[in-house]
């Protein structure tokens, strides 16, 4: 997302889906097999990275 806002001059968007259930199963799912929570995850390494928010590319969730 960086390099194509870099590369660009625009900032990206990205969209990820949301899903309803049992927390603890998607829990389990991410423990097991490294998948889920993917958007504040991703939200949250670019806070850290980019200081300035106007310059963040935008983290969308949706559901299904």
């Amino acid at each position: 997302l960086l390099y194509l806002r870099d590369k660009t001059q625009k900032i990206p968007h990205v969209y990820f889906g949301w899903s309803e259930g049992n927390p603890l199963k998607y829990l389990l799912k991410y423990i097991a097999f490294g998948e889920g929570d993917t958007a504040p995850l991703t939200h949250e390494v670019l806070r850290q990275v980019v200081d300035d928010p106007e310059q963040r590319p935008a983290v969308h969730v949706g559901g299904y």
